[in-house]
């Protein structure tokens, strides 16, 4: 049943995706909220788009290099045209339709598992396909719905009991570890709480087990930024440490004010996650400006 509704989901997020493609909203920034598919589709398809730095370490190591080895594959024996740019970005755009079912299948085995019924289980999971946010984002070439799909994936190690085999299930969430961080680097703070939890939980005890949260995630972080750094030399690309800093300071000098305005709105964003509120329109100028990728909703 999970597969067949995944299924059913990846065809109805691609065919959104599509016509969203078709409407040119993957040209820019801002058109869809804060998602940035211009730069993200690029970054998929070719390795470029600005998608290098230590905030997304992992998007050209776990996608761009087995899109460009599947689309120069395709070009060979295909019948039609055998420009490989083109079957890049075909399959650049299989990314976010892919990971969004995968999710549906991780959320029902999730559910599952806590004991929710098999058909409540379905009934939950039809409504997280409905939703507003994960209908719009898992039809959208971003990093949303991979670190969706990653941080699901956490939970699911969580629910599911240890063995013995202590070193297969470390192993396992340093794995975990590794891909959400390597989606977005910020990731790994949900799979740490996870990671943390489960050892509280399984009678680790409360410090053993954030020295070994701490071990795990640092292992994690350190494999995934390695590799950034090996592959980003290897293809000849300079290092972003400089504009990704400026983007975390920017974030990290919010006054308290503004801290406390997003807080208190967040059971609107809850809401609107759901249902999604009456759209408004921006100047088309006005989105194109870098100055207002963040400010603009």
């Amino acid at each position: 049943m999970g597969l067949l509704m995944a299924l059913g989901a990846f065809v109805i997020h691609l065919a959104l995706e599509r016509e969203f493609a078709r409407l040119q909203v993957f040209s820019q920034a801002n058109v869809l909220f804060d998602a940035d598919p211009n730069e993200v589709l690029d970054t998929l398809a070719t390795g470029g788009g600005g998608r290098q730095g230590f905030i997304h370490p992992g998007i050209r190591v776990f996608f761009t290099a087995p899109i460009k080895v599947a689309a120069l594959a395709i070009s060979k024996v295909s019948a039609g045209t055998s420009d490989t740019s083109y079957w890049r970005r075909r399959l650049a755009l299989l990314a976010a339709p892919t990971s969004a079912a995968l999710f549906y299948v991780v959320l029902l085995n999730i559910l599952l598992r806590i004991g929710v019924s098999s058909v409540d289980s379905c009934v939950l999971t039809l409504l997280a396909f409905l939703s507003f946010s994960q209908l719009l984002f898992g039809s959208i070439p971003e990093s949303f719905p991979v670190s969706n799909l990653a941080v699901a994936v956490a939970f699911l190690l969580f629910v599911v009991p240890p063995n013995d085999d202590n070193t297969s299930r470390a192993a396992a969430w340093v794995a975990v570890g590794v891909f959400a961080a390597g989606i977005t680097i910020t990731n790994i703070v949900p799979v740490a709480i996870l990671l943390w939890l489960d050892g509280v939980a399984f009678g680790v005890g409360v410090v053993r087990s954030c020295l070994k949260t701490a071990i795990l995630s640092l292992v994690a972080v350190g494999v995934i930024l390695s590799v950034n750094v090996v592959t980003n030399r290897a293809a000849g690309i300079q290092s972003q440490a400089s504009s990704d800093t400026t983007f975390v300071t920017r974030f990290a000098s919010l006054t308290p004010r503004v801290v406390a305005r997003k807080f208190l709105t967040f059971p609107a964003v809850l809401v609107n996650t759901i249902v999604a509120p009456m759209p408004r329109m921006a100047p088309d100028a006005f989105a194109r400006s870098i100055s207002a990728r963040y400010p603009f909703r």
